[in-house]
Formats: C-alpha cells, sequence, structure tokens
C-alpha cells in the first residue's frame, strides 16, 4: 500500500518502455521502489476522451520511493531517461 508519508512518487508515464528503464536503474542503484499502474493496457478497455476520440493513452503508471531517497532516484530516473533519448 503507497502511504503519502511513506513513499514519495518520483515519476509518472504511459510508456511501458520508460518503466523498464526507470526500475533498472533504480534497481542497479539499489533504491528501493513501488508502483501503481490506473487504467488498463488492453486494448478493448481503453476509454474515449469527451472530443469522442479513443485515447492512444490507456495505462499510467507511477513509480515511488521513499522520501530519504527521493533526491537520488529522481537524479537517477533523469539520467536513465536521457540516456535512452540519446540511444533512440
Amino acid at each position: 500500500m503507497i502511504l503519502p508519508w511513506r513513499w514519495r512518487e518520483v515519476y509518472c508515464s504511459f510508456s511501458l518502455r520508460e518503466r523498464e528503464r526507470i526500475f533498472d536503474a533504480l534497481e542497479s542503484a539499489g533504491i528501493s521502489y513501488d508502483y501503481r499502474i490506473d487504467g488498463s493496457a488492453d486494448p478493448s478497455l481503453r476509454t474515449q476522451s469527451f472530443s469522442g476520440l479513443r485515447s492512444h493513452h490507456a495505462a499510467e503508471f507511477r513509480v515511488f520511493v521513499r522520501p530519504k531517497d527521493y533526491e537520488e532516484a529522481a537524479f537517477i530516473v533523469r539520467k536513465a531517461l536521457e540516456n535512452s533519448d540519446r540511444e533512440e
């Protein structure tokens, strides 16, 4: 369970590719994390927005770390995403 005084959100995204990079970076740094997925990755369950268009972002994931690890985790996440942008 993610309690606000025990966890702090370090990243929020819709990309599964980014999720894997972030998890790998945090694990290699030895930082404990938790995550929550809102929505569904199943295309048949995607909802229509108010404009009537189908949303291509169905599942949102949020990554949480302990407050004492927040600064280091934010730095690691930012570096992992910068490195992935350079590789692509």
